[in-house]
């Protein structure tokens, strides 16, 4: 059974709920953003995979803002994240 533990992860455009585990294959630290469809990434180590679950989540807000579009997270009503996915 894989251990996946939830983290909250403060970024520039909020705070995003992941899930972050081991993968024996992959020898790294698996990470996937709760409400971000998509946004998966890694680490070397648990340290490491935060960061980069920050990095993903940021340039996943920056490419929304570059279309318009309202990533999902609290600070977004029902109709906006209807209306964008």
């Amino acid at each position: 059974m894989i251990n996946k533990k939830e983290f909250h992860i403060q970024t520039k455009v909020g705070v995003y709920r992941v899930r972050i585990w081991w993968d024996k294959v992959d020898k790294a630290y698996l990470v996937k953003a709760v409400t971000l469809p998509g946004v998966v990434t890694f680490g070397a180590s648990l340290a490491d995979a935060k960061r980069m679950a920050k990095d993903a989540i940021e340039l996943y807000g920056e490419c929304l803002r570059r279309t318009s579009l309202c990533p999902p997270h609290e600070h977004c009503s029902e109709r906006e994240s209807k209306r964008n996915y």
